[in-house]
């Protein structure tokens, strides 16, 4: 796992951060009404590009290319069920 997602899952993934990214991809799942989703929070900013399964994040604080991290949007999604 890369110490991106460590820091994302520890620091700014809480209850209701984690909510919000679970629901919408419910809300997609069922609708695809959309191709991406994008949250911005304290630090991280997350999008969910569901055309290409993805999950991308990016800390704001670090704007070289060692602050962005992507991975397939099923594995994001178990990392923030497993964690919670």
């Amino acid at each position: 796992m890369s110490d991106l997602l460590l820091k994302f899952l520890s620091e700014e993934a809480t209850p209701h951060v984690r909510k919000l990214i679970l629901d919408a991809v419910d809300e997609h799942s069922g609708l695809k009404q959309r191709d991406r989703c994008r949250f911005e929070f304290n630090r991280f900013e997350v999008t969910l590009d569901f055309v290409n399964d993805m999950a991308k994040l990016e800390d704001v604080l670090d704007p070289e290319l060692s602050g962005e991290f992507r991975l397939r949007l099923g594995e994001f999604v178990h990392r923030l069920s497993e964690d919670s």
